[in-house]
């Protein structure tokens, strides 16, 4: 289960404790290698309840995230079948969609019309904004299109829900009413957290026991540009440390040959693991890893989910990251910032921190955990959203 999925589910799983009647509308799992989970393969829908929560899933042509055409047509054959069932779902009143991809959106708006509800749009990345300056759309007449869809759906919205803080002024910015935008984080179930922890990669790796480990568990997308791991990897010298990649994603397959052709000891690709998993492997290592591409847009307009995980682990963070995101972390004392795409930059922060007593690594870690619980607490902010839905519902 990736970041989106995980602020679905647990913003639902909260709602429907709250007493609200929650549907969620989704696809068969297929993330993320873009193969359809064995257990609904062949299913054209299924009807499931979930922590409370009413999941009705349906077709969609899977594909993994590679290749624009194919990603395309996955995400318009998600709009079609979810709008059907979405129309003949018999009772609702309030309808969200939620990005990065605007079909999701489209879909969510034509529902909300056709049965006369308010509209509310969640912005996790702005599209086509992001793919374009990742070089993933180059199209002009595609941009073009999708920046008319993109328009129609801010426009339309009655709310607009942004993941980001910084995402607001770049929206009021377009023409976009500030008034009807507002702000949840993503953030941490601390139920997931208070959990027995158990030793999965100490427990098969007992030589790693006494090094520096440092974690990165998440996406390896084009935008997290990990190439930086092996190529720091490379140039350590120091035996003492260690990264472990626990993940999948579009550049994973140019990741391992990075790290093969490099004939690296010090990194240790783990593949995917179970999302219950993650806070025992959190407890594990020693620093947990973020890495975004340099991109001017991203700095105002991206956060990592995975650092609010990482810092209700109590784990200090080692980020190659800058903006907002940046300013966060070095404000709050909760671990370390080093210059995106500069491996020597990281093979720099590294050989500071080795020099450092374990205590202050302990310290950022407790710093990080106690503003992940007092700030990005997932109960809180679901609280928070559905205040802002009722406002919505009876403005």
């Amino acid at each position: 289960m990736g970041a989106p999925a995980s602020r679905v589910s647990e913003l639902a799983k909260y709602w429907s404790k709250m007493g609200q009647k929650v549907t969620v509308i989704t696809g068969m799992p297929n993330h993320p290698d873009g193969i359809v989970h064995p257990t609904y393969k062949w299913e054209y829908f299924k009807e499931e309840k979930t922590l409370g929560v009413h999941v009705l899933r349906v077709f969609l042509y899977a594909t993994a995230n590679k290749g624009v055409i194919k990603r395309i047509i996955s995400f318009l054959s998600f709009m079609t079948t979810s709008l059907i069932l979405g129309l003949l779902k018999s009772h609702t009143d309030i309808v969200i969609a939620t990005s990065p991809q605007l079909f999701v959106g489209l879909s969510g708006l034509i529902i909300a019309k056709m049965k006369k509800k308010p509209f509310v749009f969640e912005i996790r990345d702005i599209w086509p904004q992001s793919a374009v300056e990742l070089g993933v759309i180059k199209n002009k007449q595609v941009i073009r299109a999708m920046e008319m869809l993109e328009n129609i759906l801010y426009s339309k919205a009655n709310m607009i829900i942004v993941a980001v803080k910084g995402m607001k002024k770049i929206l009021v910015s377009r023409g976009v009413n500030g008034n009807k935008i507002h702000y949840i984080p993503n953030g941490i179930d601390e139920e997931r957290f208070n959990t027995e922890k158990k030793e999965f990669i100490l427990g098969k790796k007992v030589e790693l026991k006494d090094k520096l480990i440092i974690g990165y568990i998440g996406t390896i997308g084009l935008a997290h540009g990990l190439q930086i791991i092996p190529e720091a990897a490379a140039k350590i010298r120091n035996s003492n440390v260690h990264f472990i990649i626990i993940g999948d994603g579009a550049e994973k397959d140019k990741l391992l040959q990075t790290i093969k052709a490099y004939n690296l000891k010090n990194v240790s690709f783990l593949g995917v693991m179970p999302r219950e998993y993650i806070p025992s492997i959190l407890g594990e290592i020693d620093l947990g890893f973020i890495h975004l591409k340099y991109i001017p847009f991203f700095k105002n307009a991206a956060l990592p989910s995975k650092l609010f995980e990482i810092m209700a682990a109590g784990k200090p963070v080692l980020a190659g990251i800058s903006g907002t995101v940046s300013d966060f972390i070095k404000e709050n004392d909760i671990g370390y910032v080093f210059k995106q795409d500069d491996p020597d930059s990281l093979v720099n922060a590294i050989e500071n921190i080795l020099k450092e007593n374990k205590d202050i690594l302990k310290k950022k870690g407790e710093k990080g955990k106690y503003i992940a619980i007092r700030d990005f607490n997932r109960k809180e902010l679901a609280e928070k959203y559905i205040a802002y839905l009722n406002n919505c519902l009876y403005d």
